[in-house]
């Protein structure tokens, strides 16, 4: 376990100025709708940031193996007796550090603007737990399709594999929410307005039994990776 954390802070550390940027943003943002806290507004926020924060969340993980290759880095770090599975979950808490620390700081702000309209907050937190757990599952998503597919073909991949039910609607086929707990959350926020989220547990519970599934198919699939020549 030291060597799954030393590797994701120092994947943390190396993300530093996307960490800054984005936290600024969070801020800046904030301080506009704080000048407008209709329940509304706050709930637009916190729906809109929330698909953000899925978004960083894979764009950092989908091309950090490539540049890994890349730079030889991996070659060095897995050469001081780190297993390959432990790179991958290193790789995989580093950027879920990242996506709970922006999913943290966004129920924060949300909590605040509503403590500032003087309004209820109702499952707030649960949503912003599914949101957390949502985010670590995407990178788990992400980490497995960058290892089997080029970084623009894993980021169609890692789309497609989130919101899937939103594409098969066409054919009249609606998959089990469970399975997809990214457009279960995707569904359950729209329909957020801080009056409660009935749904939040089961998301939690979905995300937390597909994330090691990604994490054990990305691991198998790295094993048989050629990690000592670098990409073109």
């Amino acid at each position: 376990m030291r060597a799954v954390l030393l590797v994701g802070l120092n994947f943390v550390r190396m993300q530093w100025l996307t960490v800054v940027i984005m936290a600024l943003y969070l801020l800046s943002i904030a301080s506009i709708f704080a000048f407008n806290e209709q329940r509304q507004e706050v709930s637009f926020f916190f729906q809109s940031h929330a698909f953000y924060v899925l978004f960083l969340g894979s764009m950092l993980a989908v091309p950090a193996i490539q540049t890994e290759r890349k730079s030889r880095r991996i070659v060095a770090v897995l050469s001081k007796g780190i297993y390959r599975w432990q790179y991958l979950a290193g790789l995989w808490l580093g950027c879920s550090m990242i996506t709970s620390l922006f999913s943290l700081m966004l129920g924060v702000i949300a909590l605040g603007l509503c403590r500032a309209g003087h309004y209820r907050s109702d499952g707030l937190w649960p949503m912003t737990l599914a949101l957390l757990m949502c985010c670590s599952m995407a990178v788990a998503v992400a980490v497995f399709y960058s290892i089997v597919l080029h970084p623009l073909l894993a980021v169609a991949g890692t789309t497609i594999t989130l919101v899937l039910p939103y594409a098969v609607r066409v054919i009249d086929w609606r998959p089990v929410a469970g399975l997809f707990p990214v457009w279960w959350f995707s569904e359950a926020t729209n329909a957020f307005h801080f009056n409660g989220a009935p749904e939040a547990q089961g998301i939690i519970f979905s995300a937390l039994l597909m994330t090691p599934c990604y994490l054990a198919m990305a691991a198998l699939a790295f094993s048989k990776k050629d990690v000592t020549t670098s990409p073109e």
